[in-house]
């Protein structure tokens, strides 16, 4: 019975995320409307969501493990050193990645959306370069995320 609960539960979960997917389309579409700028906005947000999504995902597969093996197993001496220099690696490397996609979204942009206009890739390159900015909040933001999770402390920070 167990089984069955997880499965449905399961089901109605991936139809929930189709439905707010359903959703948040209606949203851009209604404020972007149909038209250039929401051409733009959906070109732009592919290439940072994507970098997000392989950095939050690698760095979770790699740094929750470690970090559970710390706290579990007892932190030996220097360990807190050594998370704090991980962080600090984390730190600059997201916002030099982040920070490099979006000076470089003039080279890079003309490939995304190869049939846009003068007007509509320069609209193209200032949206991207904006969206790499805020790409740098959300990837530190996944990185406590991933903390978050690897010392299983979620209520605390949240009540706070």
């Amino acid at each position: 019975m167990r089984r069955y609960r997880v499965f449905f539960g399961l089901g109605a979960a991936t139809a929930l995320v189709a439905l707010s997917g359903l959703f948040r389309e209606q949203a851009v579409a209604f404020r972007f409307g149909t038209g250039d700028a929401a051409d733009v906005f959906i070109a732009a947000i592919q290439i940072p969501v994507l970098v997000l999504n392989v950095f939050s995902s690698s760095l979770s597969a790699g740094m929750v493990p470690f970090l559970v093996s710390r706290t579990v197993g007892g932190a030996a001496a220097g360990d807190d050193e050594d998370i704090g220099r991980i962080n600090a690696v984390v730190y600059v490397f997201v916002v030099v990645v982040f920070l490099v996609l979006g000076l470089a979204a003039t080279f890079y942009a003309p490939w995304i959306a190869p049939g846009f206009s003068a007007a509509k890739a320069g609209m193209l390159t200032d949206v991207l370069f904006v969206l790499c900015l805020a790409g740098i909040l959300a990837g530190i933001s996944a990185y406590w995320g991933i903390l978050l999770q690897a010392r299983n402390t979620f209520a605390r920070p949240a009540a706070t």
